[in-house]
């Protein structure tokens, strides 16, 4: 599976760095496709 880290510099990024799930809408119409990216977590 593909995905991708939002909301985060590339020189930020570290292997084992806790991440969580959130949801970007994609597609033409609002809500008709939804994919799974990942932010650092809080």
């Amino acid at each position: 599976m593909m995905t991708e880290v939002v909301e985060c510099e590339e020189g930020a990024l570290r292997v084992g760095m806790g991440l969580e799930v959130a949801f970007r809408e994609a597609g033409e119409g609002a809500g008709e496709v939804v994919v799974p990216v990942f932010r650092p977590r809080a």
